[in-house]
């Protein structure tokens, strides 16, 4: 009859601080509440591991984390030469 009935329940704890980081998380993916997105989340690391995704994904994650580092860097690099300028010319 119902084969994907969820009948099973997993708890566990966290700190206010991991139950806070959660629960942003969920509302800015627009998860309709806390328990849709934690299960979702879960599963989709374990579907991505068992794929054997799950390192390629983390390092594309980190490659992109890396260029956005270095284009906020680049861009204070540039704000601040322009400050400098400004202050030779003064």
């Amino acid at each position: 009859m119902f084969r994907n009935r969820r009948d099973r329940l997993v708890i566990f704890r966290l700190s206010q601080d991991e139950y806070d980081k959660l629960k942003a998380a969920s509302e800015r993916n627009g998860a309709r509440n806390l328990s849709d997105f934690t299960r979702g989340e879960i599963l989709n690391s374990l579907n991505s591991r068992a794929d054997g995704n799950h390192v390629e994904l983390t390092l594309g994650s980190i490659q992109q984390n890396v260029a956005d580092l270095k284009a906020a860097m680049l861009s204070l690099q540039t704000a601040l030469e322009g400050v400098n300028h400004v202050k030779s010319t003064a």
